[in-house]
């Protein structure tokens, strides 16, 4: 995503996933970046390795995998899915005024197009 120019104005957009309450137990078999849960996670090229782990994290958080569950099983479980859920959306945003929008409930990135 990127900016968009409308009349003059420059709005951005920004893929964003809400962090959810990774209850550890057990913990991802990966590091994750420690986001305080319920705040917005955007997806870029930046991201890091643990922004990342997060994200997948996220995924695999709605997904049933026995334990013990190392990364490939987590991977196999995410790849058997038919469709990939995700609290989160598209983040639109004016920088000339500061204001946002933010995905509301029931907004994933499943369906940003919609």
């Amino acid at each position: 995503m990127g900016d968009i120019e409308f009349n003059s104005a420059v709005i951005t957009m920004q893929a964003i996933v809400e962090v959810p309450a990774l209850d550890n137990d057990p913990a991802p078999p990966w590091p994750v970046a420690q986001i305080a849960p319920w705040s917005w996670l955007p997806l870029n090229a930046d991201c890091t390795d643990e922004e990342l782990g997060l994200f997948v994290a996220a995924l695999a958080a709605r997904i049933e995998v026995l334990p013990p569950s190392g990364r490939a099983d987590v991977v196999d479980a995410l790849l058997a899915e038919e469709l990939q859920i995700i609290a989160g959306g598209l983040r639109v945003g004016d920088p000339s005024t500061g204001r946002v929008v933010v995905p509301g409930c029931c907004a994933g990135l499943e369906d940003w197009r919609d």
